[in-house]
């Protein structure tokens, strides 16, 4: 989700000084589909399950390296790469299901009541938008701040008979 405010007059918080021009505002929103978001649940409780069998099992193979022999040791060295780099591969994983869906309440919140089905992410970030490039054709928003969505408003809606 993107918005923008333009500030004709350029804007100043503490050490921070914007020129006049538009200021954009970008966060992320879901559809409530709460059949896919427990699917993403059931997913990222497997990786993180199997996450934390690969950190008990590289425990064990190091405890058992304190007794082994010089040959033991180098076939465990290699079980133990095997072993962090599938870690490395599931906690990859594991950010792309975090970075998807909104699985942590408290980090969304739900929209106004009439459109209840869609979640937004209570924070977001404040950008500038820069050109860039050969005859400065490319956009570039550079991250100057964030911002906070506490609650929605509704407009009070007057019964018509």
């Amino acid at each position: 989700m993107r918005f923008f405010l333009d500030f004709p007059e350029g804007a100043k918080r503490n050490d921070v000084e914007l020129p006049a021009e538009r200021i954009y505002f970008l966060s992320s929103c879901w559809l409530a589909n709460e059949s896919v978001l427990s699917r993403a649940r059931r997913r990222r409780d497997e990786v993180d399950n199997s996450i934390q069998e690969i950190t008990q099992d590289l425990e064990t193979l190091e405890e058992k390296q304190l007794s082994a022999g010089f040959l033991q040791k180098i076939g465990s060295f290699k079980q133990s790469i095997d072993l962090v780099e599938r870690r490395g591969r599931l906690r990859t994983q594991l950010d792309e299901i975090d970075q998807t869906y909104p699985l942590d309440s408290s980090k969304v919140i739900r929209g106004p009541k009439s459109s209840n089905i869609i979640l937004f992410a209570k924070e977001g970030m404040v950008a500038v938008k820069r050109f860039r490039g050969v005859g400065g054709k490319k956009e570039q928003y550079h991250w100057v701040g964030t911002f906070t969505f506490n609650e929605f408003f509704e407009d009070d809606e007057e019964d018509e008979d």
